[in-house]
């Protein structure tokens, strides 16, 4: 089961973000991104969070719709997005998709990379997508699809990635020790419609971006 978090975020593209959770089984909206959604004419299953940022018109044209609505208190210990993470776990989710979980805020920002990391501990398929960046985290290997020029950046995350291995780019790398905090990975390109990406230990962020 495909779940879609749509985070509160830098959110801009409201038919691209419409066409992404529509092929998603179980969309869940935090908070304030419930706003976009209202505008974007996306009906969640699911709004998430403190509720402190949620319009009044947003949440009454959502009840009217029978949207169901978990609150929790402001002063917590978990962001509204890893609230939603926990519920897309608990419904059984295979796949968790964060939508505009980026911004000018550094900390969330960075916050939901992370917690990419806690969904792939759990079995769960992460991945974070906005109009300009889809985001991977994988332990052994990805190929992915596109077109020549496209660009790709692969960056270790919870320590060093070991064994790396880049075919299909303009750069490659066989079997190279990427350190933690090294941008070696940073911007490489596609030299045709695939590339193919792998290491041999420790996690990468691999991360495929329209410049």
């Amino acid at each position: 089961m495909k779940a879609g978090i749509l985070v509160n975020g830098t959110l801009v593209d409201r038919e691209f973000y419409k066409m992404q959770l529509y092929g998603c089984d179980y969309i869940i909206s935090a908070d304030g991104a419930s706003n976009f959604a209202y505008a974007a004419g996306i009906v969640p299953d699911v709004i998430m969070g403190d509720m402190d940022s949620i319009s009044s018109d947003a949440r009454v044209f959502f009840e009217d719709r029978g949207v169901a609505f978990e609150g929790f208190p402001s002063r917590k210990d978990f962001t509204d997005t890893e609230l939603c993470v926990e519920h897309a776990k608990s419904k059984g989710a295979t796949e968790i998709v964060l939508y505009g979980a980026t911004g000018s805020r550094i900390d969330h920002s960075l916050a939901n990379i992370g917690l990419m990391y806690l969904i792939f501990k759990s079995g769960i398929k992460p991945r974070l997508v906005n109009e300009s960046n889809e985001v991977f985290l994988i332990d052994r290997e990805i190929e992915l699809s596109g077109e020549k020029g496209d660009l790709v950046s692969v960056i270790p995350l919870a320590g060093d990635a070991k064994g790396v291995t880049l075919e299909g780019l303009e750069y490659p790398l066989d079997n190279y020790d990427i350190d933690f905090g090294r941008s070696i990975g940073v911007s490489n390109v596609m030299t045709g419609r695939s590339c193919r990406v792998s290491l041999r230990e420790g996690y990468l962020l691999v991360i495929k971006s329209k410049d």
